[in-house]
């Protein structure tokens, strides 16, 4: 997901607006058993609104469970969605790659990784 300076946000190449994000991810990461969400803001994004992104991806439920109330006792409740969340920095995109990795992040993601780059060929998530 790309957060842009003007507050602008994109999913891969689909603008979303603020209000849409709960609902779009949701759809999105319901259907996922691996749920790893790759956060790309610009240079000159604010930190709170980075800090305010988190927090709806952080508290996104399931379909299941989204209108039974939570007591304020359990705090963070059992059945939100579980997404991580990896910020990608300018910096992690412009570290080398490995010997034999494809770095997405730079490269773009290929529908057949080991054609594009040879057999031996990992992909390399930046950090």
């Amino acid at each position: 997901m790309y957060v842009h300076s003007n507050g602008k946000l994109a999913i891969n190449l689909e603008p979303v607006s603020s209000e849409q994000l709960s609902g779009r991810l949701g759809m999105i990461y319901e259907m996922r058993v691996k749920r790893v969400l790759y956060l790309f803001p610009d240079n000159d994004t604010s930190s709170e609104h980075i800090a305010e992104i988190i927090d709806k991806v952080k508290h996104l439920r399931t379909k299941e469970t989204k209108g039974i109330p939570v007591p304020k006792e359990l705090g963070t409740a059992p059945e939100n969605m579980n997404i991580q969340i990896r910020l990608v920095t300018p910096e992690a995109l412009k570290a080398p790659c490995p010997k034999d990795c494809y770095n997405w992040g730079t490269q773009g993601f290929p529908a057949n990784p080991v054609a594009s780059a040879g057999a031996s060929t990992q992909l390399s998530v930046p950090d």
